[in-house]
């Protein structure tokens, strides 16, 4: 009879604490990066992570948005890559004529999309210099936010817009 009492003991512990077990996989929010340029937000979703690069002392937050094979992608480079938690502020440059000197508490932007390699339908855009990055490092995890940046295209520079987003890193990283 004992152990039959502490059999069903168990049980009803075992059942109590898997039924106030928290539920993660609604917690109200997203591991997603999103970005919007000429009007269109473009999502990640967990199979195109944002993968936190480090090369040497510069890092870098990759995108993609999985868009029916459009490829629509962003990256964000910074000097130097944060090692604790914090927040740290980036003046950004113009990526095609500074990206090479790069320097402390600097961040380019890269986005736009390819098609399987389709000059015709490529498009690249790049920071113009001005406006900043707001990097957060949590838990040894990084999150860019950025708004109203401007931005112009690389093949045709007299064409502007500007970009804005948060990218939030779930790959790679410390």
């Amino acid at each position: 009879m004992k152990i039959f009492s502490i059999l069903i003991f168990s049980i009803i512990i075992s059942l109590t604490f898997y039924s106030c077990k928290k539920d993660s996989s609604n917690s109200g929010t997203t591991n997603f990066s999103q970005w919007t340029y000429n009007g269109t937000t473009f999502t990640s979703d967990a199979s195109d992570s944002t993968f936190l690069d480090k090369t040497g002392i510069e890092g870098s937050l990759l995108a993609n948005a999985p868009d029916g094979g459009l490829g629509h992608y962003i990256t964000i480079a910074f000097e130097p890559i944060p090692t604790t938690d914090g927040v740290y502020t980036y003046t950004l440059i113009d990526q095609y004529n500074q990206a090479y000197n790069i320097k402390p508490t600097q961040a380019w932007i890269e986005f736009g999309n390819w098609t399987g390699g389709n000059v015709t339908t490529y498009s690249q855009y790049s920071s113009a210099g001005g406006g900043e990055i707001k990097l957060t490092v949590f838990q040894g995890k990084v999150t860019a936010t950025f708004s109203s940046i401007p931005a112009y295209s690389a093949l045709t520079p007299s064409v502007t817009l500007t970009i804005s987003g948060t990218l939030i890193q779930n790959a790679g990283g410390y």
